[in-house]
């Protein structure tokens, strides 16, 4: 085996690691880091194991992503059916009741607006039985529910039940 195949198998398998430890840790969880990371994993696996073979950069990378292909074809279903529950009618119960910061422009019953939810921006709208006509940037809101992509929000004052 020569130097660059070690090195080579060497940076994979660190990778491999790395990008499984980050889908676990959950640094960014859903994005396809677990499957990535299997396919670093397994390329590694193909340099250490078939070391005859000098391959390149690029053939390495083409394997990385077929492996990466793989496990997510082999193993998205299985985990999607791990992380819903079966039978739920509602998936988003986690989100119901937290609340959000009303940021980009203000959000009115009138017209859809964004609110900051765990980091990302979303979609949303003010329920029209909200006691506010409008929740200005920066100040907050309580999930109801959801549709779609989009969350349903209340004031934090309004005495409107959380379930719509």
């Amino acid at each position: 085996m020569t130097d660059d195949a070690v090195g080579s198998g060497l940076f994979w398998l660190v990778l491999g690691f790395c990008l499984v430890l980050m889908e676990i840790v959950a640094v960014m969880p859903g994005i396809g880091l677990l499957f990535a990371g299997l396919g670093a994993l397994c390329t590694a696996l193909l340099l250490y194991n078939v070391p005859e073979h000098n391959i390149s950069l690029a053939g390495q990378v083409v394997w990385f992503l077929a492996f990466g292909a793989f496990w997510a074809a082999v193993l998205w279903k299985p985990m999607k059916k791990w992380r819903l529950p079966s039978g739920s009618s509602q998936t988003y119960n986690d989100m119901i009741g937290q609340e959000v910061t009303i940021t980009g422009s203000d959000l009115t019953k009138e017209r859809m607006g964004q609110v900051l939810w765990s980091g990302t921006v979303m979609n949303a709208r003010l329920i029209p039985e909200d006691a506010q006509d409008a929740l200005p940037v920066g100040s907050l809101a309580v999930i109801v529910t959801v549709e779609g992509n989009t969350l349903i929000v209340k004031s934090p004052t309004s005495h409107h039940p959380t379930n719509v």
